[in-house]
């Protein structure tokens, strides 16, 4: 949970500050709009916006936790573990580009020269999902803009960055991806160059 909250601790701020301003705007505008006759209580009412931009950030928060949490036990799962210290995967921050879902903490590495981010799927949660970096040329973003299968009937889903593959039994996550590569490969998709990558 101290992770979690470390990672967003700007964002958390950030949405804390918004909320009591809504709160306080909305309170202002409702005594203004009913013509109350009785002054407008200024420390009352911030009491009252703070409460609210609390319940709103802790709300924001609890939804980040559970997913946070429910990530933790899918890469405890038997065989991601050894999996992960095998290939060398580091954490990485992933997420957060909205107000209201948290940046998590996920894990990235490679898997035969492709760049590879595990995480947790939202609408599945008790499967793990690996992004696959991938060179998708400027023509084809716009074919992908909304994902599409890798060809008819498969389960690998191609977007404008990347391909997005369901990891269903864990043990088997190291050839599941290393075949995933393999058909990629025969697709004529090449890995994203990362950062880090050594040019010879």
């Amino acid at each position: 949970m101290k992770k979690l909250m470390y990672l967003n601790r700007r964002q958390l701020i950030i949405i804390g500050m918004i909320a009591f301003a809504g709160c306080y705007l909305l309170m202002l505008l409702q005594h203004n709009l009913t013509n109350n006759p009785a002054p407008f209580d200024v420390g009352g009412m911030a009491l009252v916006a703070l409460s609210g931009a609390l319940f709103i950030t802790a709300a924001v928060f609890l939804r980040g936790y559970l997913l946070y949490r429910r990530q933790t036990q899918i890469f405890a799962q038997p065989g991601v573990p050894e999996f992960l210290e095998k290939y060398h995967f580091t954490t990485a921050k992933m997420g957060g580009n909205s107000l209201t879902m948290l940046a998590q903490e996920v894990w990235a590495g490679e898997l035969n020269g492709f760049p590879i981010h595990l995480f947790s799927n939202p609408a599945r949660p008790k499967h793990l999902v690996a992004f696959i970096g991938l060179e998708i040329p400027a023509e084809e973003k716009q074919k992908f803009a909304r994902m599409l299968p890798l060809f008819e009937g498969s389960d690998v889903l191609i977007g404008p960055a990347g391909a997005f593959k369901t990891v269903q039994v864990s043990t088997e996550i190291e050839e599941t991806l290393t075949l995933v590569i393999e058909v990629l490969k025969e697709q004529g998709y090449l890995p994203k160059k990362t950062t880090h990558e050594h040019h010879h």
